[in-house]
């Protein structure tokens, strides 16, 4: 019996997260992109670091509504992508745009279905922004 359940799991579960993703597609879920970012600005440059910037912008593609949260993790003492990648997951993040991305948070991102988009450095939060607009 518990064989057999799990079984079904391991079977099951992998179609659940496709069919999510269609049903959120349909249903309009809003694309929230998240952005590391050095100052809590749209002009502020994007940071060089993911885990351990100093603020994350949050964009709603779908508003259009942008804020910015401190990253409270910058500072762990280990594992802070972990933390990072569950703190991104508990605000709906969908995608994040950053210069670099470690191994770890990477697969971390994969697992909660956020995307990853790797840009060059110099670019302002703004111009993230717009070229997400752009899209």
């Amino acid at each position: 019996m518990k064989f057999t359940l799990l079984l079904t799991l391991i079977i099951v579960m992998p179609l659940i997260s496709p069919a999510q993703n269609d049903i959120n597609s349909m249903t309009g879920k809003a694309k929230i992109v998240a952005i590391p970012a050095s100052e809590k600005s749209i002009n502020a440059l994007m940071d060089q670091s993911f885990a351990r910037c100093s603020f994350f912008c949050f964009y709603n593609a779908k508003t259009g509504s942008i804020t910015f949260k401190e990253n409270k993790y910058k500072s762990a003492s280990g594992g802070a992508s972990n933390l990072v990648v569950l703190f991104l997951a508990d605000n709906k993040v969908n995608e994040i745009y950053t210069v670099q991305i470690g191994q770890n948070a990477k697969m971390n991102l994969d697992r909660y279905k956020i995307r990853t988009t790797i840009v060059s450095s110099g670019k302002t939060i703004n111009q993230i922004i717009n070229s997400i607009k752009n899209k």
